[in-house]
């Protein structure tokens, strides 16, 4: 029997890939079927551009179409949902050969701490350079007599200063809440396959999404009043802002319109990651198929 299983994997194995499936069924006797099943997919799927092009020399048209396709769908709906995870089990294999396929690998701090600085400073550099345009929209919410067109005519006299006032809780906000979202997000998407692996495509998305902007946004809550409060000329600076108003109204005053900052923030990345994640599955069926008819 053992031969036989040898066989099998030999036949997996073709040279120009020098899979480590073999060598994974050879180091662990006791390996479940699960586990053993879990690293055949995830070594298919680090591997399906060289066996692809291994299969196109060998097999008619049709197989390769079906490789084709396994190599879209990432090996079907296993590692569809965990596409993040098998890297880093063939990291784990790199650096360790007595790596256990049976064990579960857990979030990757350092993958979840780039995350989070990818979308912190990508955002708070965003909130920055577009900051003039957001002081401009307050003043024009919170004046009730001056116009969109009059508070423009006044540009100049209220200066660049004036245009970033409010620009730091903005910033901060940005980057703390948006490192937040983003961490949150991508660890999510690592941890609910393995909570819940029934779940769907979609779903762990959304849930993944929804967690991150809960968090992220209320997170940003009070840089949000400290800022407008700024850009309406409440305040002189975040020091007066930020004293005032805890001393006017507390923490309270801090988390002022969360629940309608939730309402509009949760809906709008929850629709947004959905169909970004959805719109760029068709746009690879559409490059995977088209890669197939042109070989």
């Amino acid at each position: 029997m053992k031969n036989e299983e040898e066989i099998t994997f030999q036949r997996l194995s073709t040279d120009p890939l020098k899979s480590t499936m073999v060598n994974k069924a050879r180091k662990k006797k006791h390996v479940s079927p699960e586990s053993l099943l879990v690293s055949i997919l995830n070594d298919l799927f680090l591997n399906s551009q060289k066996l692809e092009s291994c299969f196109r020399k060998t097999t008619n048209s049709d197989a390769c179409s079906f490789i084709c396709s396994l190599n879209f769908a990432k090996v079907g709906n296993f590692t569809s949902r965990s596409n993040e995870i098998a890297p880093l089990i063939s990291e784990a294999v790199a650096k360790d050969n007595n790596f256990d396929t049976g064990t579960r690998v857990g979030l990757d701090v350092g993958h979840l701490l780039k995350s989070a600085l990818a979308g912190g400073i990508s955002c708070a550099f965003s909130a920055f350079l577009m900051h003039p345009v957001d002081t401009v929209k307050t003043q024009v919410q919170a004046s009730t007599t001056l116009s969109f067109l009059e508070i423009l005519s006044k540009i100049p006299e209220i200066g660049a200063r004036g245009l970033y006032k409010g620009s730091i809780p903005a910033v901060v906000g940005q980057f703390a809440s948006h490192g937040l979202r983003t961490s949150i997000y991508e660890a999510s998407k690592l941890a609910l396959p393995i909570v819940a692996p029934t779940l769907l495509d979609i779903q762990v998305q959304s849930i993944a999404s929804f967690l991150g902007t809960i968090l992220g946004t209320t997170l940003r809550i009070p840089c949000e009043v400290l800022k407008q409060r700024l850009q309406a000329n409440q305040f002189d600076n975040i020091v007066e802002a930020t004293v005032s108003t805890w001393h006017q109204d507390g923490l309270k005053g801090l988390f002022r319109g969360t629940g309608v900052t939730l309402l509009r923030e949760v809906p709008f990345y929850v629709a947004g990651m959905g169909l970004y994640n959805q719109s760029k599955k068709v746009i690879m069926i559409e490059q995977n198929n088209d890669m197939c008819l042109c070989n």
